[in-house]
């Protein structure tokens, strides 16, 4: 199903192999192409998986099946640091930014907060993220995560949030947007 949302894998069609390897989604993948090949199709792939998720989020009515299928692609991409600057070009904090939105469940929030947490351990793209105000992204998922009960999830934001604090002027950002008072309400409350 995940390969599926990327467009069709390569499947091996030697002619002794029998039917079943033929048919297989995890087949071997015969490769007769260079490196800078793998790195375009990783980025057309990686770009599918952000374009597919901002998709599915604008739709009126998008079925919680899809919006899981996304985040899950996309957590997997985040997953490789190397992919991360393509993400940030193709525009993965507005993606997740819409997935939040609307209709969610704990499962697409725990997919959105693992892959924001993932960006944000990358010192090389820190600065463009807090650029474009995922802390404030991460305060709605804060939000959302009280009102599921979902305190593995708070929790997860707050590392987020206290990996950002590395960057110079945070202080003065998480003053301005309200992180302080979030932060001080969750001790409270947790």
């Amino acid at each position: 199903l995940y390969r599926s949302r990327l467009g069709s894998p390569t499947i091996n069609t030697q002619k002794n192999a029998n039917a079943f390897e033929k048919n297989a989604v995890f087949a071997r993948v015969v490769t007769t192409h260079t490196k800078e090949d793998e790195q375009r199709k990783t980025k057309e792939k990686t770009f599918t998986s952000v374009f597919r998720a901002k998709e599915v989020a604008n739709r009126k009515k998008s079925d919680m099946k899809s919006k899981r299928d996304c985040v899950n692609a996309i957590n997997k991409w985040a997953s490789n640091p190397d992919l991360h600057d393509n993400l940030l070009q193709f525009g993965i904090v507005e993606a997740l930014s819409s997935m939040i939105e609307g209709d969610i469940d704990e499962s697409v929030l725990t997919e959105c907060v693992e892959t924001v947490f993932q960006l944000s351990r990358n010192l090389d793209i820190r600065a463009s993220l807090v650029r474009q105000e995922l802390h404030l992204k991460v305060l709605d998922m804060i939000t959302l995560a009280e009102n599921l009960d979902s305190v593995t999830n708070i929790v997860n934001c707050c590392f987020v949030l206290l990996n950002f604090s590395d960057e110079p002027g945070m202080n003065d950002i998480f003053v301005r947007n309200g992180v302080v008072p979030t932060l001080n309400r969750l001790q409270a409350t947790h």
